[in-house]
């Protein structure tokens, strides 16, 4: 080796690749699960490191993720390219970071490989999701889409979430793209228990996206409802099972139906004041943990004040034994028919 050319990288751990190349050490491990992009060198005690040539392929795989290839096509891309060790040197910056720039293959350029369709411009601002039309639209691209939203959220970026779940929902409708591809990205997400810096939350990444997604779609429905009997969907005093009720309400909205959130803690007074004042078709209850002493002695005030209004209890962490009166439906899409039913 030259004096002038530059020391070999040392084989680095998954979290000290993932700061350089600005993800998360689960998106790390995620792609080394799904798509072999692991780490290939062995430490006493078979610790597994990253070498060069294993930084240059994810290094591959980052940059076309952030042009919005598919996860699995970008990863068929960057395990099919040829790389070295020297590589990820040469595309080092001053602070030791990796530059975002790596010029790879035709397709990274834009171009598109024969025999393919060329990639939607989604929203019509000239950045791609790296899918057609006919893609978002079919569940056979479920777990592609749904790489991508979580490749997009590991890597903040919040631009290319929102366009991808705004894209599926305009192709599917709201209670598809909650069940088929946001659920299952935040599901996983929740199962991450890495040490992150303050803000670099990847599940608050996919809320924005699906919260911007539901105000979009309620200025297109412009109280378009054939219905004046409103359903009340509230929800536990935790943020994931809040997301479900707003994206529970949006997708009855989007049935024609008229659906409402309450915001804050499902209490006794609040529950009082918001049936006196909106006499409510239908009252439906998110939850997706352990329901708190708050919300069943909400629940008991529901069923002994409003006896007429039928309370729907929906969400994973029900239990099987629920109060006289109230009905149980596990499922979001059984919870949405059964809502829609009471005010067809």
């Amino acid at each position: 080796m030259s004096k002038d050319a530059p020391a070999p990288l040392p084989a680095l751990t998954v979290s000290a690749v993932a700061a350089r190349l600005g993800v998360a050490p689960a998106t790390l491990r995620t792609w080394d699960r799904r798509y072999s992009l692991g780490p290939s060198s062995h430490t006493a005690g078979s610790h597994r490191r990253y070498t060069g040539a294993d930084i240059a392929r994810l290094m591959i795989m980052r940059r076309l993720t952030l042009e919005g290839v598919a996860p699995s096509e970008a990863a068929r891309i960057a395990l099919a390219t040829a790389v070295d060790s020297q590589m990820s040197q040469s595309f080092l910056a001053d602070d030791g970071t990796y530059l975002p720039a790596v010029p790879i293959s035709a397709h990274a350029s834009g171009a598109v490989p024969k025999g393919q369709a060329r990639p939607v411009d989604i929203l019509g601002d000239g950045v791609t999701a790296g899918f057609t039309p006919s893609q978002l639209a079919s569940r056979a691209y479920d777990k592609d889409i749904r790489e991508a939203l979580l490749s997009a959220a590991t890597g903040f970026d919040e631009v290319g979430a929102i366009r991808l779940v705004q894209a599926v929902s305009d192709a599917r409708g709201i209670a598809d793209t909650w069940t088929q591809v946001v659920k299952g990205t935040v599901i996983e997400l929740m199962g991450s228990s890495d040490l992150v810096d303050p803000g670099m939350d990847p599940l608050s990444v996919v809320k924005t996206a699906v919260m911007i997604t539901l105000r979009r779609a309620a200025r297109q429905k412009a109280d378009g409802s054939t219905s004046d009997q409103c359903i009340m969907v509230t929800a536990a005093p935790d943020e994931v099972s809040t997301l479900g009720a707003h994206v529970l309400s949006a997708a009855l909205n989007q049935s024609d139906a008229s659906s409402a959130v309450l915001l804050g803690r499902l209490e006794v007074p609040v529950v009082r004041d918001t049936i006196k004042n909106t006499n409510p078709a239908v009252i439906v209850v998110v939850s997706w943990t352990e329901p708190s002493t708050d919300m069943d002695t909400a629940v008991d005030y529901c069923l002994e004040t409003a006896a007429d209004v039928p309370l729907i209890l929906t969400g994973p962490s029900w239990p099987t034994e629920t109060p006289a009166g109230a009905h149980r439906v596990r499922t979001f899409i059984g919870a949405l028919h059964e809502a829609q039913a009471y005010v067809s």
